[in-house]
């Protein structure tokens, strides 16, 4: 099945998907968390791969810093996706791979596609998950989510200021580079980078640089 959704509506779809494998029955106290742990992973997969392309589109329409940040957004919801899968892996969970398919658009475009979906995620998806891992006692999925979130949240930042720069023809104010922590995904702009990661406390001689 081939998917062509936006990042903001794709979680409206996946829930409809059959349940992926599994290498155990799920533990019933479990089982909402193992299902949005599965539908998180899959979504970060997807989001992942389609900024890596959204960053392709900025940079042939000559967005240098745009193309930095969703190069940057790109890992960090790879690192959430791994995050996830982890988390799966240590419940005796395995997932199914997928290939994402989706449509490039203008970078305006682009750019008010993934402020909708970073937004859903931060203020809506990712808090009901945390609330049900909580309920069901299932810490590291719990702490998976919040890291996610957080990041999220200042990801729509980013995004929202990057198109104000495109309407406003102000491209040069945007952040030349961004830097990504490695084991939470929290995404810092270069005038803003934290000397340790505020959600894992990770040293920044640790983060990931783009470029």
């Amino acid at each position: 099945m081939q998917l062509k959704y936006s990042i903001s509506n794709l979680f409206l779809i996946i829930f409809v998907f059959l349940p992926f494998g599994s290498c155990k029955q799920a533990n019933s106290k479990e089982k909402l968390t193992i299902e949005n742990l599965k539908n998180a992973y899959r979504n970060e997969i997807y989001a992942s791969a389609q900024y890596a392309a959204f960053a392709e589109k900025a940079r042939d329409d000559k967005y240098i810093q745009i193309k930095n940040l969703f190069n940057a957004v790109s890992k960090s919801e790879s690192i959430h996706a791994r995050n996830h899968k982890e988390v799966l892996d240590r419940l005796g969970i395995k997932v199914s791979e997928f290939k994402p398919d989706f449509e490039l658009r203008t970078t305006t475009e682009n750019l008010q596609i993934s402020i909708e979906g970073e937004i859903r995620e931060s203020t809506e998806i990712y808090i009901d998950f945390i609330a049900i891992a909580d309920k069901e006692g299932v810490q590291d999925a719990k702490k998976s989510f919040e890291w996610a979130k957080v990041a999220e949240m200042k990801h729509s930042g980013y995004y929202t200021a990057a198109l104000a720069a495109i309407g406003n023809n102000r491209i040069n104010s945007l952040p030349d580079s961004f830097l990504v922590c490695p084991e939470c995904g929290q995404t810092f702009e270069i005038r803003q980078v934290e000397d340790k990661c505020s959600s894992c406390r990770t040293p920044r001689v640790n983060f990931i640089t783009f470029p």
